[in-house]
């Protein structure tokens, strides 16, 4: 698992940010609706940290768990902190798993994982499907 760094001071950042999430969730095969959601998550994320003026640091890169699953992953690192609601708000919304943790020393850490359906990683062999007409099944 290869991560990238993007350090979030201001709206360009955010921006190369969101627009590296959108590539990766292209090139890990997300359909554009899941590429348009993962970008929009990256872009708001970042925008809260940016127009708090706080300085942030992201971290994206693609993820694959003990089951094989393929997906991608963004972690925000700050020093603010995020409301319970609008925390249920992001995970139900925008990723299937999500982490936070905040400490005095790191202060939050938000982390987001968006994974492939399974149809999209598994190598599986085409499945050969007789049709017959009603009547003509095969005995």
């Amino acid at each position: 698992m290869e991560m990238e760094l993007f350090n979030i001071s201001n709206v360009k950042d955010a921006i190369r940010a969101r627009q590296r999430g959108r590539e990766l969730a292209r090139e890990l095969g997300f359909g554009i609706i899941d590429q348009t959601r993962v970008a929009y998550a990256i872009s708001e994320l970042s925008n809260c940290f940016v127009e708090m003026h706080q300085k942030s640091q992201m971290l994206i890169g693609r993820v694959r768990n003990e089951t094989g699953e393929e997906g991608l992953e963004w972690s925000l690192i700050g020093s603010c902190s995020f409301s319970r609601e609008l925390e249920e708000e992001w995970k139900s919304l925008w990723s299937e798993e999500w982490d936070i943790a905040i400490t005095r020393r790191v202060g939050t850490f938000i982390t987001f994982r968006k994974w492939l359906p399974p149809s999209y990683y598994m190598n599986s062999d085409p499945i050969q499907l007789q049709l017959f007409a009603n009547g003509e099944e095969q005995g």
